[in-house]
């Protein structure tokens, strides 16, 4: 996370000096809130879902992620409203 104002090449990032604690707090809300609406937890990589998308090394996976890990062709839910 960065000041745009006080540093706009991005140089220092400030998301964890305290200043900024309020602002970090408010954006892990609101990007939990938006995952919490939108996700699909069968494409939860965090928590034992698939991935979707266009996998071109299919056997690394497999051999990452086990045998039980599969592609899936299902498209998700929209992310707009």
């Amino acid at each position: 996370m960065h000041d745009l104002v006080a540093d706009p090449e991005q140089w220092v990032d400030v998301a964890d000096d305290p200043r900024y604690a309020t602002v970090v707090a408010e954006l892990s809300a609101r990007i939990d809130a938006f995952f919490a609406t939108h996700a699909d937890p069968r494409y939860d990589l965090w928590n034992g879902g698939t991935g979707q998308a266009m996998v071109s090394r299919y056997r690394l996976y497999k051999e990452r992620y086990g045998k039980e890990w599969e592609v899936t062709t299902k498209v998700g839910p929209a992310f707009s409203d």
